[in-house]
């Protein structure tokens, strides 16, 4: 499997990791942020069948 391992994608997944850590305010912004790390995760794995399911045209 070829993964998008790159500075970018890097800095992406240090930004959402960090912003999960954020307080909980409305639950459509924690649910918002919380599912940027799997966004990122699924583009750096090159996966387009979880953004598929979720009706999501692009990942980032």
């Amino acid at each position: 499997m070829l993964l998008n391992i790159n500075d970018q994608w890097a800095d992406k997944l240090k930004i959402v990791l960090e912003s999960e850590k954020a307080t909980a305010g409305k639950h459509d912004e924690w649910v918002r942020r919380n599912t940027a790390t799997d966004y990122v995760l699924v583009e750096i794995c090159g996966n387009r069948f979880y953004p598929a399911m979720l009706g999501h045209a692009e990942t980032h």
